[in-house]
């Protein structure tokens, strides 16, 4: 590569610089003593300082070329030859460089993707191994837990059972007290239900035996009275066979008490009131009119 050259503009400054130079001197000589300018007298003066000055401009730049341009040309050729072999080095190395930093890199997606696949395995060998460890310790767990929860519900259970069966013997302990205390006062109400009629059929006995006294001394005339009063003794009757009727009912529910097993038998005997009698009334040819006795 060639450094372009500056010969025309050093000639060309250096006949300024001394035209320059030597143009003071040549006003002074056209001057003269008297200062005093003479165009006719300093003319050729002037051009002449001109003309010497720009041949001694001329003349150093010559000399300043020769002495110094072509010497520091080749030095400048000398250091553009050594950039340019820098240049083809320096682009030799790095292609090289290039390439090797690819091969590297190559190289290294190789072996970070083989780790990597190594690494995959390996953690889902790992994963495999604590899921199957997890499962089996959930397992145990599982099995442990139902043990124990099969342990606990039949002790409960047996509990259970046994406060069952408590609760019923209680209830049936209570229900046989209330039977038994049931029973006595039923005979009780029996007894006084069977004293009463006792006494009622007596009553009623002897106050049929007088009213059939007075009927066979008064004769026919108290036909209706006798009538009458035989109608209120079948009412008074009636009302104490009712009586007897919801005594024995009460004696014999319909219901089975609340609670109670079916087929269990009953540990008290139940008490069957004695039957009473229906109440057998004189019919009308009791009480027929006899004739008064003279």
């Amino acid at each position: 590569m060639g450094r372009p050259s500056f010969l025309p503009q050093l000639l060309a400054a250096s006949a300024v610089a001394g035209s320059l130079f030597l143009l003071p001197a040549g006003v002074a000589e056209a001057q003269g003593n008297d200062s005093q300018w003479r165009p006719g007298e300093s003319l050729s003066s002037l051009v002449g300082g001109t003309l010497l000055g720009g041949a001694v401009g001329g003349v150093v730049a010559s000399w300043l070329f020769l002495r110094f341009d072509l010497k520091f040309n080749n030095q400048i050729s000398a250091v553009d030859d050594n950039i340019n072999d820098l240049k083809e080095n320096l682009d030799e190395k790095t292609h090289d460089l290039t390439d090797k930093i690819d091969n590297n890199l190559t190289e290294l997606n190789q072996t970070l993707s083989k780790d990597f696949k190594e690494l995959k395995v390996k953690g889902e060998d790992n994963i495999n191994r604590l899921n199957s460890e997890l499962q089996t310790k959930i397992d145990d767990n599982l099995v442990q837990l139902n043990q124990k929860f099969d342990k606990d519900f039949k002790e409960l259970q047996v509990k259970a059972e046994n406060n069952i069966n408590q609760l019923k013997a209680d209830l049936q302990t209570k229900i046989d007290n209330s039977d038994a205390d049931l029973n006595g006062k039923i005979n009780q109400v029996l007894k006084i239900s069977n004293t009463f009629q006792s006494k009622f059929e007596s009553k009623l006995n002897s106050e049929i035996n007088i009213l059939s006294k007075k009927v066979n001394s008064s004769g026919d005339k108290s036909e209706k009275m006798i009538s009458d009063i035989l109608n209120e003794v079948h009412m008074l009757s009636t009302k104490l066979d009712e009586c007897i009727r919801e005594l024995q009912e009460s004696d014999n529910p319909q219901t089975p008490p609340p609670n109670q097993p079916e087929d269990s038998p009953e540990k008290t005997p139940r008490l069957t009131p004695a039957t009473t009698p229906p109440l057998e009334l004189p019919s009308s040819s009791t009480f027929e009119a006899q004739p008064p006795s003279t």
